[in-house]
Formats: structure tokens, C-alpha cells, sequence
């Protein structure tokens, strides 16, 4: 909690998705201690879309492939830490259909059965997907201060060379 606290501190996210499927103690410690915008989230509640999703977990990771395969997403793997296992974790959870034809994601104890690790690091990113939130504040981009940078050296070493 104390960690969260200090992130919240430092960045002032428009919202904070937590999954609440082992326990809601993180969340309602957060919440206790006045910070906003926490959001409880059950991967196993209902999909919002129940026709067209098993659950929240398959919803909330199908709008982040989406949101992934949009142009130009990208994930840099050199300057991303933890970005190869990010890259596996998103590659690792199979998609299949129930008999209702809704998407369904594979659980984790399937991909335990294949040998494959929990993917913590992409359930982690696709809670960013949980809630559709407004910003509550117009923010600074500096990374796109720093891309344009890096790309505009990158084209003037490239005439020069």
C-alpha cells in the first residue's frame, strides 16, 4: 500500500484499477486513506459487453490488443524495463470461444498446465483498460518532447552519414 501511495503521490493518475480477485484489502486501504479515483476490479465479475465477453479479465484484454495493434503503439524493448517480459506476457494467454460465442481468455491455471507463468505484468496493463476515465487535468508530455528529440537526431546523423 505504501508503494502505491508513493506512485499516487508522485504521478496523480486519473485513475487507479486494482484487482480485487484475492482480496480487496490494497484497494480499501487506499480508499481509507483518502485517495480517489480507486476502482475495485474482479477479473472474474461480468464483462460489460456479456454477449460478446466471458468475463471482465477476456474484455478488459481485448480493448488492450486493440489499443496494441493500433498505429502507432509501440512497447520499445530497450527502454522499457521489464519490456521482453511484458512482450511474452501479452503473447502468452490463449483466445478461444465459448458455446454462447463469446471470447474467452485462458486461465491461468491452463497456461500453468502448458508450463507457462502467470502473466502478471500484462494483467497489470491491461487494468489500465478497466475503466473509461476522463483526464481530469491537461498534462505535460515530455516524452513526446524527448521522441521528437531523439528522432530529429537520428534523421540529422543519418544525412550526415
Amino acid at each position: 500500500v505504501g508503494l502505491i501511495a508513493r506512485m499516487i503521490d508522485r504521478i496523480n493518475p486519473d485513475a487507479v484499477c486494482i484487482d480485487v480477485g484475492g482480496s480487496h484489502a490494497v484497494a480499501d486501504r487506499l480508499i481509507e486513506l483518502n485517495y480517489q479515483n480507486i476502482y475495485k476490479i474482479n477479473f472474474g465479475s461480468s464483462a460489460i459487453k456479456k454477449d460478446v465477453y466471458l468475463n471482465k479479465r477476456v474484455e478488459i484484454w481485448d480493448e488492450m490488443r486493440v489499443w496494441l495493434l493500433d498505429y502507432p503503439c509501440q512497447i520499445p524493448d530497450s527502454t522499457v524495463k521489464h519490456a521482453s517480459v511484458l512482450h511474452s506476457d501479452l503473447s502468452a494467454p490463449r483466445y478461444t470461444y465459448d458455446s454462447s460465442r463469446r471470447k474467452v481468455l485462458e486461465s491461468k491455471e491452463k497456461m500453468k498446465l502448458r508450463g507457462v507463468a502467470s502473466p502478471d505484468l500484462g494483467d497489470a496493463l491491461a487494468l489500465t483498460f478497466a475503466v473509461h476515465v476522463q483526464p481530469r487535468v491537461k498534462r505535460e508530455e515530455p516524452w513526446r518532447d524527448r521522441l521528437k528529440k531523439r528522432q530529429s537526431s537520428q534523421t540529422d546523423s543519418a544525412m550526415t552519414a
